[in-house]
């Protein structure tokens, strides 16, 4: 596990995440204090800023976090690398 933070509504967080690959996709598994959660990065589109857009890969009866949240920790994962 690789220890991380990011920012999310003005309050930085500390987490850790484990890295995996499946079917040749990298995945990004995302200790949040409720829960571990998995997220991928996706390579198109970017954004203006050239920035990955990343989206949560949820399982069956998984919470699904906002999308403001899930770029939020792809972010603070991509500046710790």
């Amino acid at each position: 596990m690789y220890p991380f933070t990011y920012q999310y509504k003005g309050e930085t967080f500390e987490s850790f995440y484990a890295l995996s690959a499946e079917k040749g996709d990298a995945r990004y598994r995302v200790k949040l204090p409720d829960a571990w959660y998995t997220i991928v990065a996706l390579d198109f589109p970017r954004l203006p800023d050239n920035k990955i857009i990343w989206h949560q890969a949820n399982k069956d009866g998984e919470i699904i976090l906002s999308h403001d949240l899930v770029q939020a920790i792809g972010e603070g994962i991509e500046a710790s690398q």
